[in-house]
């Protein structure tokens, strides 16, 4: 396939498999986009960091890093000194959604991650470098509408994000560069990461009785998300759900 193609999206929800599947068509020079969760461990991440530096053309993650709600709201980040967005389903494969959300309004930047307590779902604090802060409530419950609060100095910013319309605005914001019509990636290499960094490092405070972790402190040694039982588990559900059979 790679002397075929322009370039690939990768789309497994298993987020193990997402380094093998993309090696091929690095090696071929193609572009690549990888779905969220990008990585789900650190060993994986500094992969990616690796064909990055070697000048690779690859990009990913969740649309909710791109939405038309949160661009019109028309505020610099550092206008918001706090916010709160809340995800069900699951903690990672959707819970980073909410991580992508809260990184679009905020601007890049997320210094640390503390698991708070739980309340129904997982509370867990992001702080970023120059000390503003944002919420996430994440976890198992059921799925719940894409959201989010933003407090400026003067005013409450809130929006409920249109499903119809979020991949839309990710493929308008990717295939620029995805194509090379331009060489500016939609996000900063250095940051494209830092959603799926940000959950590694509440994982790690909630297994820690809550400690703060800082995203720098993640070593590859971290314990990650397990993509293997992930996807075994999503596979069981959707085939129940359609009545076929694995």
């Amino acid at each position: 396939m790679p002397g075929l193609v322009d370039g690939v999206i990768i789309h497994t929800a298993n987020w193990e498999r997402h380094i093998e599947q993309a090696r091929p068509f690095i090696a071929a020079g193609k572009a690549v986009f990888i779905d969220k969760p990008v990585i789900g461990n650190i060993h994986d991440a500094g992969i990616i960091r690796q064909w990055q530096r070697a000048g690779h053309r690859i990009s990913g993650g969740s649309a909710l890093r791109f939405t038309r709600e949160v661009r019109e709201w028309r505020l610099a980040p550092t206008d918001i000194h706090t916010a709160y967005s809340a995800v069900g389903t699951d903690e990672f494969n959707y819970g980073i959604h909410g991580y992508s959300l809260l990184c679009q309004a905020m601007g890049p930047g997320v210094a640390s991650a503390r698991y708070l307590a739980a309340s129904g779902q997982r509370q867990i604090l992001l702080q970023w470098h120059d000390g503003r802060c944002a919420f996430l409530s994440v976890g198992q419950t059921g799925s719940l509408p894409f959201n989010i609060t933003a407090v400026t100095a003067s005013d409450v910013h809130q929006a409920r994000i249109d499903n119809a319309g979020i991949y839309h605005h990710l493929l308008r914001a990717q295939l620029p560069y995805l194509t090379g019509e331009t060489d500016t990636p939609p996000v900063a290499p250095e940051y494209l990461l830092e959603p799926e960094l940000a959950a590694l490092a509440a994982r790690t405070s909630w297994l820690n009785n809550g400690q703060t972790v800082r995203l720098d402190e993640l070593l590859p040694s971290t314990p990650g998300y397990d993509g293997d039982a992930f996807a075994e588990d999503y596979r069981n559900k959707r085939f129940k759900k359609t009545g076929g059979s694995s």
